[in-house]
């Protein structure tokens, strides 16, 4: 962001790597055959909005869609381990809370890393889906 900004209280702030956003924009108005607005439109739009911040440079996004970005090392006991890789770029920063409260949105997961897939039983086959 070019200028410090101070909130009263702790706010969320989205951060959006725009590659991979306008990536998956286009592909998917392509898809639905809707006309594709150009990466410099989609940009004013976006940092026209009340919810817009600023930029930042350098913020760390994780690989998280296709596992073919991760890359597999081994544990300590031998066993091979999918790492999640990450990369670095600019982003578009959004005031979270007031997205959330204007759009109706949650973006929040809840993750529990203290799982063991092992402990989960796959063999309940009568789901309602």
């Amino acid at each position: 962001m070019k200028e410090a900004m101070q909130f009263r209280e702790r706010r969320p702030i989205l951060y959006m790597c725009t590659k991979r956003i306008f990536r998956l924009y286009q592909k998917n108005a392509k898809m639905t055959g809707e006309t594709v607005m150009s990466e410099a439109s989609l940009r004013y739009y976006l940092t026209i909005s009340k919810e817009f911040l600023g930029t930042k440079n350098a913020v760390r996004f994780a690989n998280l869609v296709n596992p073919k970005d991760n890359v597999t090392v081994t544990d300590n006991n031998g066993k091979p381990v999918l790492e999640k890789t990450q990369r670095t770029d600019w982003a578009l920063c959004f005031d979270y809370q007031s997205l959330a409260e204007k759009y109706g949105i949650n973006l929040e997961v809840e993750v529990w890393d203290d799982i063991d897939p092992d402990d989960i039983d796959t063999s309940d086959k009568e789901l309602p889906y």
